[in-house]
């Protein structure tokens, strides 16, 4: 089970200026991760991850809010599964 204490990164974007000069990244982590895996041997053979985008930060809460509102839209989406297949 994966649970507490967990952070998971769920977006990171460098973005370099128009004259090829300097440049920042952008990262968003979210507390709010849980789920489980399932190893076989040393073999992951299935996972189920949920993490809670309405927790999602980065360092720029105007990104954050466009991010909210424009890009993930977390009042219709509010939560992200990954499934390993």
């Amino acid at each position: 089970m994966i649970g507490a204490g967990l952070a998971a990164t769920l977006f990171g974007v460098h973005r370099v200026s128009c004259r090829g000069i300097g440049g920042n990244t952008a990262v968003g982590r979210t507390p709010d991760v849980s789920g489980s895996l399932t190893l076989q041997g040393t073999t992951v053979s299935a996972a189920e991850i949920t993490a809670n985008l309405a927790t999602l930060r980065s360092d720029d809460s105007r990104r954050d809010g466009r991010l909210r509102d424009q890009g993930i839209e977390t009042g219709r989406f509010p939560t992200a599964t990954f499934v390993l297949t």
